[in-house]
Parts: structure tokens; sequence; C-alpha cells
């Protein structure tokens, strides 16, 4: 008897259709054209190195802070690194909304990682307070006059898992503080809307692009892993996703001895792990699922990566890290390195903190000539964001999957016509039209927090 696809499964269906089409029309336009046409068959395109036009421009305008009786926003955020960074962004954006004082937010550990590290043991709490003083009071504990164990039930508002706009916040969250002095928002994620009134959206770019600063020893090693790789010339950093909550998180199916590290690893953190042949075939066939070290390996000589370009790889371990790197280290046998390689000395006590493998990761990719993510996530558009912010003068580039599944097909897949797509993808990516602002989130490209600059006439 046949069994009824699942909803996703349905889904998949959909998607690998359409992509099809996608594919079929990216084919013939990057086979036909010819491969000196686009300069983007070079890796550190010259085009990439000019100066740009937009600078970060944040108003000085930045309101006033509460008067009268005082009011607490108490928030818990939960998820990695990144996902967390971007909670907190938008915690300080809700303490302007709700006219309140923000105590330091509080990082709820994250079954999947496990890593009990606390706001001050990531980011200076000191520069975050004095960075924001002139928008939000920030303070690091509660009160002694707040009786917070009596009062965090009935201060509490359940959040609807949406963004949300202001308003919803004046007409639902509003009246709790009023009336008890305090706030408490608990697992605030993406609980506030991309498109926010100006003031706003400023205040988001200052709280995440300048407010969170990693303490001194993180900025140390990271800083310190990106002095040695600079050391040989210009470096790519690759994050790749080939991790196991990621893999869980999308079903995919690969190899027996993946798959049963997979359940076995979900099963020990109480996490569902449900996947079928079919349904991995439909993503994998879609895009959908994780690329693989080897076919990293594949897209990287693709990009025109040689034997002496150093390479760093961001990521979490999975089960035996030398043994999914292999792939890897056997196309570019020299210069592949990672944390573990650049900080031998000091990583080994940082096992248990994935939070601070992510923090030096998020410095060396931030500070890469090129920087390639395998896969969508919170690292990738926040550090997307970030270099666009900065004035994206060193390229970011993620690689349409569904566009690639043929070229990548079959152990030795055909590299020219794998360059060809990646070049065409890369030079749409960089024309950068302004009518798909609005298309990307605010994370991805703080449009509002950055001006065009006139650049100087070649005859001044």
């Amino acid at each position: 008897m046949a069994t009824r696809p699942t909803r996703f499964g349905v889904f998949c269906l959909f998607v690998a259709y359409t992509s099809i089409t996608l594919r079929v029309s990216a084919e013939i336009s990057a086979s036909s054209a010819p491969l000196k046409a686009n300069p983007f068959h070079k890796l550190f395109n010259p085009s990439w190195k000019e100066p740009r036009t937009r600078i970060s421009c944040l108003s000085d305008n930045r309101g006033q802070r509460q008067e009268g009786r005082k009011k607490y926003l108490h928030v818990s955020v939960g998820g990695g690194l990144n996902q967390q960074r971007r909670g907190i962004a938008n915690a300080v954006a809700v303490a302007k909304i709700m006219n309140a004082t923000l105590i330091v937010p509080r990082l709820i550990v994250h079954p999947a990682w496990g890593d009990q590290s606390k706001f001050s043991e990531l980011f200076s709490v000191p520069h975050f307070v004095q960075t924001l003083k002139e928008d939000v009071e920030v303070i690091e504990d509660i009160p002694a006059s707040v009786n917070f164990s009596s009062l965090e039930r009935l201060a509490t508002v359940s959040l609807p898992s949406e963004a949300l706009e202001p308003e919803w916040y004046i007409k639902n969250a509003f009246p709790v503080v009023q009336k008890y002095g305090l706030l408490v928002l608990n697992y605030f994620f993406m609980h506030l809307q991309d498109d926010l009134p100006l003031p706003l959206q400023h205040l988001r770019c200052r709280a995440q692009y300048h407010a969170l600063q990693f303490v001194s020893p993180i900025l140390s090693m990271g800083l310190q892993a990106v002095q040695k790789l600079q050391s040989t010339g210009p470096y790519v950093a690759v994050h790749l996703r080939y991790e196991p909550d990621w893999i869980v998180h999308t079903g995919c199916l690969y190899d027996e001895a993946t798959n049963a590290y997979m359940e076995k690893w979900a099963s020990e953190r109480n996490i569902q792990f449900q996947s079928n042949v079919t349904e991995s075939d439909l993503r994998k066939q879609a895009g959908l699922c994780p690329i693989t070290p080897q076919e990293t390996a594949h897209i990287l000589k693709a990009l025109g990566v040689d034997s002496m370009t150093t390479i760093y790889f961001a990521g979490g371990a999975m089960n035996e890290g030398a043994k999914l790197m292999r792939p890897l280290h056997r196309a570019f046998p020299r210069h592949v390195v990672t944390k573990d390689d650049l900080l031998q000395s000091t990583i080994g006590n940082l096992a248990s903190r994935p939070s601070v493998l992510a923090a030096i990761d998020y410095i060396v990719c931030l500070h890469s000539d090129f920087l390639m993510m395998t896969a969508g996530g919170n690292m990738g558009m926040m550090l997307r964001g970030h270099r666009f912010y900065l004035g994206d003068f060193k390229e970011t580039f993620q690689p349409y999957g569904p566009a690639l599944v043929p070229a990548l097909l079959g152990p030795r897949p055909n590299l020219t016509h794998l360059g060809n797509l990646l070049a065409q993808q890369r030079m749409q990516k960089a024309q950068d039209p302004l009518d798909a602002r609005r298309l990307l989130k605010f994370y991805d490209r703080p449009w509002e927090c950055v001006c065009e600059k006139a650049l100087p006439s070649a005859t001044a």
C-alpha cells in the first residue's frame, strides 16, 4: 500500500520542479557565455578591492531616555551565538519602544550546544552599557527594589512565533510594564519585524555592530588567528555548515556512518531526527541539503582557489573532525586550516564552549578577503550584514544550491561548467539591484544604516 507523501515532501517536489526551470535557464546562459567575458571567474575580483561608495551613517538624534518611574525589561535569548546576537539587538529596540531600562539579557542554554556561557563571558558589559547610554539605559542586574520572584509570572508576556510590529508591544506589553514596573520576555529572538522606523533601525545597528563587542580574551584569539592567516597573503573563509544540528534540522541522509551518528547525536539531546530516503533525495535534488565537504572542494576549485590560497574553515566539528575534512585536505593538501590549527595552545580548553568557538569563527570570517557560506543560517546572515555595514569591499558569497545540483552530481563534476554557473551567480549578486532591497532581511542588508558617499573626482 502506497503511503501519502508528507506536507514537506510535497513542498520538496514543488521546489525541485521549479528549480529545474531555474537551472535550465542558468545552465544555458552559463554554458553559452565565453569564459573570459565575466570578471567573476577570478577569485579575488579586482572590482571588490576598490573603495565602495557606501559608508555607515547612524543618526546623532537618539531620542529621549525615560524619566519618572523606572520600568525594567528582562529578556532571555536562546539559540546559538548569532541567534543570540540578533535577539539582543532586537531587545535593545524593544526597550526603546517600551521606554524601559534593559537588564543585561540572559543567555539560555540550548540542548544542541550545551554552552552555559553568560553574557559577560562573551561580550563586554561595560562597552555595551557605555555605547547605548544615550539611547537606552542598561544595567547588569535586577535592582533589589524589584521583587523579581513574586513578579516574574505576572510580568511575563507570551510571545507569538512571528516577527512583531512595535504596535504589538505598545498594545500587549506596555500595560504590563506600566502596571508592574517589569516586563519579562522569554525565548526572545526574531520577535521584531525587519521593517521599523528609521531611529529604531539605527539603534539596532548601533547595538549589533558597535555595542556587542566580544570580551578581550575572545577578541585577542580571533585577531591572533586573523594575523596568522594574513601573514601568507589574502585568505578565503568558508563557513562549512555540515554540522549535526543543521543536518538534523534539514532531515537529510548521507552515508550509513553519518546517518547513524546523526541519530545518536539527536537522541542524546532529546531532539527528533525524522527523515526517509525518498524525502531526503527530494531535498538533495531541490538543493535543500547541506553541501558536503567533497562538494565544497569542487566548488572552491571551480571558483579558482589554487593550491597556494589559504582556506579557513569555520563551523563545528562532527564525528571525528579529521575524517570530515579528509576530502578538503586531499583537494588542498597544504593550505586548509581551522581554529584548532591556529590556536593549538588554547583551543583545547574551549571544547565545552561552542559560543566562544563560534565567536572566533565570526572574527576570522569577518576579516576574510573572500567569504563563502555553504548554507543559510544566522551566522551567514549576521556576517553578510556586518560586512555590508563596514562597506562591503570584500566579497561575501553563498552559492545558490538548486542551480548547482546537476553540475555537482557524480564523482567528477565538470568544473568549467560549474565555474560558469558560480561566476554568473557572483555577478548577479554584485549588481545588487535597488528594487531587491526589500526582499532581504534587515540583518542581511541593513540599508537604512548606510549612506552613499561621493568618491573624489579624478581632477580634484
